[in-house]
């Protein structure tokens, strides 16, 4: 009888100590599934990371360009009216005055 109450109390012990584990186990689990998805968003991110960096470069490349061509085009436009003032032959010192301010505010854009 008493080697039977040991055996019980052993078996009792044995049932928390399997309820316990499997209780464990689940946890595990769902941590694990957590890291993995905490995973995939990190490489997402790290890719959208990379994404945006390509593109604040190629941002940055394009107002390059721009300015370049900008630059170009406004000396295209410049040779243009000096060549216009030329023909008009206009000898009045102010109207050339004017252009050059012209000039001016369209290089400071």
């Amino acid at each position: 009888s008493e080697l039977q109450e040991k055996l019980e109390a052993q078996d009792e012990e044995l049932r928390q100590l399997y309820t316990y584990s499997t209780q464990l186990l689940e946890q595990i689990c769902e941590i694990q599934e957590e890291n993995t998805s905490l995973r995939k968003s990190h490489f997402q991110t790290a890719n959208l990371s990379q994404e945006l960096m390509q593109e604040v470069k190629s941002y940055h490349q394009n107002q390059a360009r721009w300015k370049v061509e900008k630059k170009a085009l406004l000396s295209l436009i410049m040779d243009h009216l000096s060549i216009e003032d030329d023909s008009e032959g206009s000898d009045d010192p102010s109207s050339r005055f004017q252009d050059s301010a012209e000039r001016q505010n369209l290089y400071a854009k």
